[in-house]
């Protein structure tokens, strides 16, 4: 099920304006899957049984402040935490009665949290336009692993830094430039240590403390209209 809420508020001052939103998400999977393994002097049959939940929140407060006639700022705080609970195990057949693999079953819970501060400034000048923002983010993770009795625990504060500029030559060339860090995190998956075996033939297995991937991009661009009444 789906939960949203919004509020606006506008001031006096034309395009100044504060918004505050919040989305509450939550979602149910099941999965019952019977498998069979042919081998060249055996036949093994498994049934896995894969159930998850998983919710997000998202609450977001963001104020607009024109400065003068072609600047702005904007400004806000949000805060994100989302969890999973994962519940699998698997059953063997064995003398054609199906008993629980206790060595194979995963119980799984993931704590998300992610609270972040932002600006970002952008403006126009004669035939330059610019925008230079900053992002301060602090995260924080938490998972248990109750088969095992293994807890997961990380957290790390980073600044996300960006800028564009653009350049009009003249009504038909633009060059662009802009330059941003971002982050890619693990999800749940990527950090149980759980080893699935559901495939005889391949087992998988990750690392608990799998890190994120930090981004840095910086692209330019050039932009030629050919015809000035289509872009």
């Amino acid at each position: 099920h789906d939960f949203l809420f919004g509020y606006r508020k506008a001031f006096d001052k034309k395009g100044e304006e504060l918004t505050a939103d919040y989305t509450y998400s939550a979602a149910n999977d099941n999965i019952d899957q019977p498998q069979v393994y042919h081998f060249k002097d055996y036949s093994q049959s498994i049934e896995i049984f894969n159930s998850s939940k998983n919710f997000k929140s998202n609450i977001q407060v963001n104020w607009i402040l024109p400065i003068g006639s072609t600047s702005k700022l904007e400004s806000g705080v949000q805060s994100i935490i989302r969890g999973t609970n994962i519940d699998y195990y698997q059953n063997n057949l064995e003398a054609n009665n199906w008993i629980t693999d206790l060595t194979n079953s995963n119980l799984f819970t993931y704590n998300e949290q992610i609270h972040s501060a932002y600006s970002t400034f952008s403006g126009k000048y004669d035939a330059l336009s610019y925008v230079a923002g900053l992002r301060l983010e602090q995260t924080l993770i938490k998972g248990e692993q109750t088969i095992n009795l293994e807890k997961i625990s990380q957290k790390y504060f980073n600044l996300y830094p960006s800028f564009s500029v653009m350049y009009s030559v003249n009504q038909k060339n633009q060059l662009q430039l802009s330059y941003g860090r971002r982050i890619k995190m693990p999800n749940a998956r990527m950090i149980n240590p759980f080893i699935d075996k559901s495939n005889l033939d391949v087992y998988r297995s990750v690392h608990p403390d799998f890190r994120p991937e930090y981004i840095n991009s910086i692209e330019s661009g050039y932009i030629c209209r050919w015809n000035t009444k289509h872009t």
